[in-house]
């Protein structure tokens, strides 16, 4: 297999899968989120737009009662179809494939009854952005992040 086509899988495969695993937090009186990650910058114009929702959901993992697990929703605004992909009948997030260079907006809402943050995993975002506690999301609020991919 050609190497460019093959480097080009292999980012397509290193994709971002928001799970269960998102840290969730409370906080102690050091949230700093501040409207800078609440409304839309109008001059970032993004390749790929995306809504993320958190909520809380229940499952049958086992016989006998259900799980209560978080699941996460998505809904793709702009962008190429193949960059969001649902996992059908999983409370697993969604697959979001992002190429290197990209530009992509995440607005990912918070319906938990806790605080929520969110962390990447497979893609390089400033610190800002990739879910330090002190960024925490509380419930009904949203968190806009915009950013460049740099790499996967």
């Amino acid at each position: 297999m050609h190497k460019n086509k093959l480097t080009y899988l292999t980012r397509a495969l290193m994709v971002m899968i928001i799970m269960p695993s998102f840290v969730f937090c409370h906080s102690t009186g050091q949230n700093k989120q501040t409207k800078r990650f609440s409304t839309i910058t109008e001059s970032f114009e993004a390749d790929i737009d995306l809504s993320i929702t958190a909520t809380p959901f229940e499952v049958q993992l086992f016989e006998g009662q259900k799980t209560a697990v978080y699941t996460y929703k998505a809904e793709l605004i702009k962008g190429e179809d193949s960059s969001l992909q649902e996992i059908p009948h999983s409370y697993l997030g969604p697959i979001i494939r992002v190429k290197p260079q990209q530009k992509v907006r995440i607005r990912f809402n918070n319906e938990l009854s806790d605080e929520s943050i969110i962390h990447w995993h497979g893609l390089h975002v400033p610190h800002e952005m990739d879910g330090h506690p002190i960024h925490v999301i509380k419930n009904g609020e949203q968190y806009i992040q915009n950013s460049n991919t740099i790499a996967i």
